[in-house]
């Protein structure tokens, strides 16, 4: 046996320890095997373990015939030996950060949420002895009080030191633990952590060159993530993009962490010994920061943003500061500009205030409310009375209203049919229907208009599209024109639900589309899924290929349907309802891996019953899948039919 330190990249102390036959393990150090045979250990600085470590060392090199520690070889058998981010997750799991989940899997790409990166953050700084001090009162002065983290939750403690560290915030009484985190919210976390165990301010904000989408960095994100990226923790991708919105997933978020981690590890051990300081500065070529310098009187060194050292005299008796500076070109990640939220809403009965109350409680999160105001007539007309107090809670709220007109017709319970073929055929009805909509808006206070024509024959096809477009001409720009389309994966202009809508001719007279991505299966049909995630996939490739992205929304269902065997028409169910139909009938709600939505069973009355519904975890799932598909947003059918946990896994708007 014999022994050796060597210095590793970043500046690492290494103790290398070659020994014939087994390899030598200590936790919290971090081994990597050596091409010869032995260990290379990487010491974990952790207060006092270091010192307990080199006990250990001194006994097992000093003293013959101690057994060796045996490593336990975490492995997860969908992270092979040489997959990309191997070594970062072997380490991370041996230090406790990170957990597998069922079946010894990792699920590397699967997208990380809040929870899990927040401990993530914690967990492994403090593994490596970085403090994350109190932020101060005003940080976390509502940190025990977010409605969707309960003391018992296995992240509670996490979210805890996070919020009081000014590591992340909720979203007013939420704190959204669920929620997907996108490449500039991961980023600005880390910087956050990275600054406080420092102890480094941050600096002006930069929006950093050399990235086709760097303009797309929320201005809340560019410092931290141009500081990020002028520090090399984070850089683009070959096609020269940030991607800030993008979704991070497992596997992303281990190596980000590592690089942080590191990088704060080393600068804290070059504070205490007088070099280093904030590497924080601002600029797309000349970064700048300041050192501090060693105890005494001499000269105390800087790292610059480019990672240049500079010097500078010290001063007083105790400590000296310098200032360096250094070159860099600063590049960028992105995080979401959030999506757009628009929420559907709906007074169904006389004082049914269950769209007023989502608005109330969560405006912050939505921009547009789409009020589901006017039916038309065939000689142009509309009919309906728009509700003024949602229309005043949207305002209140900084929310944009718009006014829903379709061809609903009360009497038949659906969408007519008729009506909008007698409609779209009829010139002069529809100047006159355009002219009324223009005065609704304007009298009502309302932002925009969101078309809902449904059952349009395909034979309409062109009279629709004409529509649109003098619909456009006489809006546009002072207000919004906006569509809801059904869904559809391939064009068929001879398809009696789709065909009439010509996506691409629409998509260019609006200023956004609702793609309505649910019913895949409805009340009326077999049991399935509400909107499966490949359906909703296949969905967006074909809309993709004719509608900007950054026009589109995501149509998501607050709500399923149970349907009864034997029955023909199943009954809907609302969202904020599946905690009693569980409580009535017993057990819970299963996942569906292929259609990656939740489903439940129960037999009542001597019939069996199959219930699919989109409820949190799913739409954190379309959620991501929005977002790393560059969507303007998400829209919501409808408020009210929501629970709280709903909106956990929803970013407030921008």
């Amino acid at each position: 046996m014999h022994t050796k330190l060597q210095t590793a990249s970043g500046n690492e102390a290494r103790w290398c320890i070659h020994v014939a036959g087994a390899p030598f393990v200590f936790y919290p150090a971090y081994f990597q095997q050596w091409r010869y045979g032995g260990s290379c250990m990487q010491l974990r600085r952790h207060k006092q373990r270091e010192y307990l470590f080199f006990a250990l060392l001194a006994l097992f090199v000093l003293v013959p015939g101690v057994p060796h520690l045996q490593a336990q070889g975490l492995s997860f058998t969908d992270v092979p030996a040489g997959y990309w981010a191997a070594d970062e997750i072997t380490r991370l799991a041996e230090a406790g950060v990170v957990n597998g989940r069922a079946s010894g899997i990792f699920a590397p790409d699967d997208p990380v949420q809040r929870a899990e990166l927040i401990k993530m953050i914690v967990a492994d700084f403090e593994a490596e002895g970085l403090d994350l001090p109190t932020a101060g009162q005003e940080a976390g002065q509502n940190c025990g009080n977010f409605a969707d983290v309960r003391p018992a939750a296995w992240y509670y403690s996490y979210v805890q030191q996070a919020c009081q560290s000014d590591i992340a915030r909720g979203y007013g009484s939420t704190f959204g633990p669920a929620a997907p985190v996108t490449r500039e919210q991961a980023v600005t976390m880390l910087m956050r952590a990275f600054r406080m165990a420092i102890k480094a301010p941050a600096q002006a904000p930069a929006l950093p060159s050399g990235f086709a989408d760097a303009a797309s960095i929320s201005a809340w994100a560019r410092e931290a993530v141009a500081t990020a990226v002028a520090l090399d923790l984070v850089s683009g991708y070959q096609d020269h993009t940030l991607r800030p919105g993008a979704v991070l997933s497992r596997a992303e978020a281990a190596v980000l962490l590592v690089r942080f981690s590191d990088r704060a590890t080393q600068q804290a051990a070059q504070n205490a010994t007088g070099q280093g300081t904030d590497p924080a500065g601002t600029g797309t070529d000349t970064g700048t920061g300041t050192g501090t310098g060693s105890t005494g009187t001499d000269t105390g060194t800087g790292t610059g943003l480019g990672g240049n050292p500079g010097t500078g005299n010290g001063t007083g008796t105790d400590t000296g500061t310098g200032t360096g500076t250094g070159t860099g070109i600063v590049q960028v990640p992105t995080q979401p500009v959030a999506l757009a939220v628009l929420g559907y809403a709906t007074v169904d009965y006389p004082g049914d205030t269950g769209s007023l109350q989502s608005i109330q409680n969560h405006g912050q999160q939505l921009a547009f409310i789409a009020n589901f105001t006017y039916q038309v007539t065939a000689d142009g007309m509309l009919l309906g009375r728009p509700s003024s107090a949602l229309v005043a809670a949207a305002q209140a709220a900084g929310v944009k209203p718009l006014a829903v007109v379709s061809n609903y017709v009360n009497d038949i319970g659906t969408f007519s049919t008729s009506l909008i073929h007698t409609l779209l055929n009829s010139p002069a009805q529809q100047v006159i229907l355009i002219n009324n909509i223009k005065n609704a808006l304007e009298q009502n206070g309302y932002a925009g208009v969101n078309i809902d024509f449904e059952n349009v024959p395909a034979t309409d096809r062109n009279a629709l599209t004409a529509f649109m477009r003098n619909l456009a001409q006489a809006l546009r720009p002072q207000y919004l024109v906006t569509i809801a389309l059904p869904a559809k994966t391939y064009e068929n202009p001879a398809d009696n639900w789709s065909g009439a809508f010509d996506y691409a001719a629409i998509g260019e007279a609006c200023d956004f589309v609702d793609i309505m991505t649910y019913d895949e299966h409805w009340l009326v049909g077999p049991p399935g899924p509400i909107a499966s995630y490949d359906w909703v996939e296949q969905v967006i490739d074909y809309a993709e290929k004719a509608i900007p992205p950054q026009k589109i929304m995501l149509g998501i269902g607050a709500y399923g349907y149970d349907w009864t065997t034997g029955v023909r028409r199943g009954q809907l169910v609302r969202q904020v309802d599946i905690p009693t139909l569980l409580k009535a009938h017993g057990g819970q709600l299963q996942w569906s891996d292929d259609a990656r939505e939740s489903y439940y069973t129960y037999t009542a009355g001597g019939s069996r019953h199959q219930v699919w519904v989109e409820d949190d975890k799913a739409t954190a799932e379309r959620i991501a899948l929005a977002q790393g598909r560059g969507l303007f947003g998400i829209a919501i059918w409808r408020l009210g039919h929501e629970d709280e946990g709903f909106w956990s896994v929803i970013a407030p708007r921008p």
